[in-house]
């Protein structure tokens, strides 16, 4: 589905720290937490603002419903 002239369709949405905090249910500062413990990935730098991949914030998700179900 990678055709030439669709570049757009493989982006993958960024979500800013507030938004993961949002999805999530935390705070802001426990999102960097989660980075510093390695439990989320690092972000990457856009525009000077830092951004998490969607699919990393999904996968971290995952993770924790994984733990809940042992």
């Amino acid at each position: 589905m990678n055709e030439p002239g669709n570049q757009n369709a493989s982006i993958e949405p960024l979500l800013s720290l507030a938004e993961v905090a949002r999805i999530l249910g935390v705070c802001v500062r426990s999102v960097k937490r989660y980075v510093d413990r390695g439990e989320l990935p690092k972000p990457v730098r856009v525009g000077g603002r830092l951004r998490l991949f969607k699919s990393d914030v999904e996968s971290y998700q995952q993770g924790l419903r994984g733990q809940r179900m042992k």
